[in-house]
């Protein structure tokens, strides 16, 4: 299915907590700015807000198991925190890329989250940078099944139109869109 969410950028932050990310409308494409204190931090919220985009980014069962209802979704930093509720049994994936450039290795990042969470059949619990830095990314993701099946934006990857990563208010920006 492929539709845009109604409720982007639903809850707006205090001007003390900005937002960890924006989605941003594009006539052909969608675009993600996302924040961060550190460049790890930065490549968590590029993350939840891809999983925003998609629809991925609550946990409602286990990967071959029965459905179990999540009650709310788990989008908020707080919520996040929390990783899957508990009862879930999240299949723990681990993330190695390299990359020419932060930018690009910010686009691969997020094509690797895609493919991961593909069709819908996969939500994110749990997402982990631990570095990026010149030897690229590693990163653990938490996977679990959706249900019911994800209804976000389909996205074919991300591109490098009007790609930016760049410090910004004492922390880092990125300005990333996706093909639709």
């Amino acid at each position: 299915m492929n539709r845009s969410r109604g409720k982007h950028n639903a809850e707006m932050p205090t001007e003390d907590a900005p937002s960890p990310f924006e989605i941003l409308e594009h006539t052909a494409d969608i675009g993600l700015r996302a924040h961060g204190r550190t460049l790890e931090e930065l490549f968590e919220n590029a993350a939840w807000g891809l999983a925003e985009i998609l629809d991925v980014g609550r946990p409602a069962q286990v990967i071959g198991a029965a459905a179990v209802d999540a009650g709310t979704p788990a989008r908020s930093p707080s919520a996040r925190s929390r990783g899957a509720p508990a009862g879930y049994a999240p299949r723990p994936i681990r993330v190695v890329l390299e990359a020419a450039d932060v930018e690009a290795l910010l686009v691969d990042w997020t094509n690797e989250l895609i493919l991961l969470t593909e069709e819908g059949k996969a939500c994110l619990a749990e997402v982990r940078v631990e570095v990026v830095g010149e030897d690229g990314l590693r990163a653990r993701v938490d996977v679990v099944g959706c249900n019911p099946r994800a209804e976000g934006t389909e996205l074919k990857a991300a591109t490098y139109h009007q790609l930016a990563v760049r410090h910004a208010d004492g922390g880092w920006e990125a300005t990333l869109y996706f093909d639709v």
